[in-house]
């Protein structure tokens, strides 16, 4: 009796187990308790009353016996498939999942008959793991694999888990409560035989079907084009006064050198260039010493494990070890020599050996894995430097040259790396400056056009720029190589003003190869004004088409000058979900800037762990928001995750980009995105507001908002937040929305939200106040026709009709 009890509270904790299960994951990820909990219930609930109500039986000889509610299961299992295909819509999702699940519950307890008693434990395990990888494929096939892949296996793990309880208290519920005795007339179905070969079959050309879908998530084979917009000209710029700050290239050499010399962790290439830069003996053997250690610990010839940027690090080595001891002929002896070119040989054997990573980088890529890193060309930048310097593995140069003449890259093929930030554009051009050196070529205009997409994109007082990873970036030493390079004085000042940022921030640069000697020119400041830049697309070994990249408004290159990026894409390798958001608006300091701090996971593969790429969430940008539906919501529902869909279209469209006297002006547009199109008007007034005016569509049943990332914000007042205080304050306004709602973001300021004032219809104009507008009047005239901006004698009609 005591055991009986005891096995009926057993199963009466199994037959909760998955709801429990579904919340555990949740708390975990950290989503908050939600009245969703009802639903997830009832889905949990639905599964087993349905798994219950059809359970199989077995018959005489290979029979079974099938209720008829089963055939109902596999109607509406059929119909909700029907449905999602054609729809994608919510409920046809959840009926579709539960359906399938309940029919892999009687699947694997009519497989497992035929199975030896010691394996049928087994088969459950692999049917949950099946169960979780098919929805969590279904989901990334839908959202265009939008989701960081780690995180994707662990939805798979969590929803794989959600079978397994599933299975375990459907047991437990038929052992509570027999199944209901079998009618007179019901489907007596043979078990069929041999279900293995044709199950792999259709399991591997699933898994065929979904890796294909995955190489054409990272981008489309055609994108948006606008008229003025070619290869030969893809940024289309207007011009502001020239800024009356000149720097001498000697002093900007110097100031170079001198932020080097302050690099607090200097490696072998921060010696070499202080050693090339200087002529001083004293950082040559510097150079010497580190890099003879490094030698010694064998450093990028070991296992990369999940960051293969060592290929990177490696080739700074090789170069300056070649230019160091040219200049200083006596600096290494014969025996230093050979060791360098043991460890160059054990580095460019490391180089061409395929690891774990290269296996999950090959998914991506489509390419058999050979071992160079293909991001940012670094694997080819290194093979070329080994090859022309002489420092290659000898049994290894042929193939070195055979893997760069397949792969052709540097400036014959691009002018910009295809990832997402801005950070990699510097790598890149020292990679492709490792070919040219090698050989490759070198056209003047694919040169200018690499450091034109820095410079386009600079902030006016030089300080570093950071979108998409943690880290921000300054263009100080690329801007001087281009400088060197092409002869062109802009860039000259480029550097001079980057080198200013970079002392007030991090106080220190690193190496820049190609850069050893003053210039003597004289820089002048750029007068390139707004743009709209286009830059290649594509993957390092896919070129794809000419597309939308930014949008840069600008007031002038003076330091109080104002800035403002909208970024036009989402893809790449590295890329993020901020199409069509504002990515930064700035004067003496952002205003307007994506959240990008977020939580870390140490237990991810270092390359993994950076909260950058597809784990910043959407929320955290400054643009629409759509919720999320059909498999999305499903899967969020189950494993934790915000309400907001992470997938936006590849690309912002641009309907208008002007530049003019008193404003440059943009119209750029969202389409299909789960039902919600966008069309988002900017108005940046040269020394005074930057309005930006929302207009989007969608379904009234599916949620939207726009959101605003306000570093440094205090609270929501009404329709206005001050975003920064003190003699220069700044403000922004909101008019047109239904509500507003205010939070306070993980690193300091404020998230706005607004949201419709009608379902399925959202207006917003938001308004940008610094400067002498700051405290200015906003309001809609009588007819919400214009937007009205008043600060004392000033005003601003602001036509909202489209003219």
């Amino acid at each position: 009796m005591i055991r009986s009890m005891a096995q009926r509270a057993r199963d009466v904790l199994l037959i909760i187990a998955p709801l429990a299960w579904v919340e555990s994951v949740r708390w975990l990820s950290g989503a908050p308790p939600d009245a969703g909990v009802l639903w997830r219930g009832l889905f949990v609930a639905g599964s087993l009353a349905a798994a219950w109500a059809g359970s199989p039986r077995p018959a005489t000889g290979r029979s079974w016996r099938w209720p008829w509610p089963t055939a109902g299961v596999g109607a509406v299992g059929t119909l909700a498939a029907l449905w999602y295909v054609l729809t994608a819509a919510t409920p046809a999702t959840w009926a579709m999942v539960a359906s399938g699940y309940v029919a892999l519950l009687w699947a694997t307890q009519v497989a497992a008959a035929d199975l030896p008693r010691r394996l049928r434990p087994a088969l459950p395990l692999g049917i949950a793991l099946l169960a979780g990888l098919a929805v969590a494929a279904m989901g990334q096939v839908e959202a265009r694999f939008s989701d960081e892949e780690f995180f994707v296996s662990i939805q798979a793990a969590a929803l794989a888990g959600l079978w397994w309880w599933l299975w375990q208290a459907w047991h437990s519920l038929g052992r509570l409560v027999p199944p209901p005795a079998l009618p007179a007339r019901d489907l007596a179905l043979p078990r069929p035989r041999y279900t293995a070969p044709p199950l792999a079959l259709a399991v591997a050309l699933a898994a065929a079907l979904c890796w294909r879908a995955y190489l054409g998530s990272f981008f489309p084979a055609q994108a948006p084009a606008y008229t003025d917009i070619t290869t030969d000209e893809p940024f289309l710029c207007g011009s502001v006064p020239e800024s009356g700050q000149v720097y001498n290239g000697r002093a900007v050499f110097q100031h170079l050198i001198d932020l080097l010399a302050q690099h607090p962790q200097k490696g072998a290439p921060e010696y070499g260039m202080l050693a090339l830069s200087t002529g001083d003996t004293e950082w040559a053997q510097q150079f010497r010493t580190q890099l003879l250690a490094e030698a010694a610990a064998a450093l990028f010839a070991g296992p990369a494990n999940s960051v293969k940027y060592i290929q990177y690090e490696a080739s700074g080595r090789v170069y300056y070890y070649d230019r160091v001891r040219s200049t200083f002929p006596g600096l290494f002896s014969t025996e230093d020599d050979a060791k360098v070119r043991a460890w160059f040989a054990a580095v460019n054997r490391r180089a061409l050996t395929v690891e774990w990573i290269d296996w999950t980088y090959s998914l991506a890529l489509g390419d058999w894995p050979e071992g160079p890193y293909a991001n940012q060309e670094s694997g080819a930048g290194l093979l070329a430097l080994l090859n022309s310097t002489g420092l290659a593995d000898p049994a290894l140069t042929g193939r070195n040259q055979d893997y760069l003449r397949r792969h052709p890259g540097g400036w014959d093929v691009r002018f910009r790396n295809t990832d997402d930030a801005v950070i990699y554009q510097p790598e890149w051009i020292n990679n492709a400056y490792y070919q040219h050196l090698a050989g490759g070529g070198a056209q003047p205009e694919q040169v200018r056009r690499s450091i034109e997409w820095l410079l386009v994109q600079a902030l006016p007082d030089g300080m570093p720029l950071q979108y998409n990873y943690p880290i921000a970036e300054s263009s100080d030493g690329a801007a001087y190589l281009a400088a060197q390079i092409l002869g062109d004085p802009r860039y000259i000042w480029l550097a001079g003003r980057a080198l200013e940022g970079r002392a007030a921030t991090i106080g220190y640069t690193g190496a820049q190869p190609g850069v050893e000697g003053p210039s003597d020119m004289v820089g002048h400041a750029p007068t390139t004004g707004s743009c709209l830049v286009y830059g290649d697309s594509g993957m390092p070994n896919q070129p794809g088409p000419l597309a939308p990249d930014k949008i840069i408004f600008r007031d002038g290159w003076e330091p109080g000058s104002a800035y403002a990026m909208l970024n036009l894409r989402f893809t790449g390798w590295h890329r993020y979900k901020a199409s069509n958001t504002l990515t930064l608006a700035y004067q003496a300091g952002p205003l307007v800037a994506d959240q990008l701090e977020g939580r870390t996971f140490n237990w991810l593969p270092v390359g993994r762990r950076f909260f950058r790429d597809k784990r910043i969430p959407r929320e955290n940008l400054s643009g629409l928001l759509v919720a999320r539906s059909g498999m999305s919501d499903l899967i969020g529902q189950l494993t934790g995750g915000g309400p907001w869909a992470q997938d936006p279209p590849f690309y912002a469209g641009v309907e208008q980009f002007s530049t003019g006297l008193e404003y440059d002006s943009s119209t750029t547009t969202l389409s299909g995105w789960r039902g919600w199109s966008q069309r988002r008007t900017i108005r940046f007034y040269h020394g005074g507001p930057l309005v930006v005016y929302d207009q989007a569509d969608g379904p009234a049943g599916v949620p939207a908002a726009i959101a605003w990332s306000l570093p440094g914000a205090a609270p929501l007042a009404g329709k206005r937040i001050a975003l920064r205080d003190g003699p220069d304050p700044a403000e922004m306004v909101f008019v047109g929305a239904g509500a507003l709602q205010d939070e306070a973001q993980e690193s300091g300021g404020r998230r706005v939200l607004a949201l419709p004032a009608q379902a399925g219809h959202l207006t917003l104009v938001s308004v940008l106040l610094t400067s002498g507008w700051a405290g200015a009047d906003v309001q809609l005239d009588s007819a919400d026709a214009n937007l009205l901006i008043t600060s004392g004698a000033q005003r601003i009609i602001v036509p909202l009709d489209g003219r």
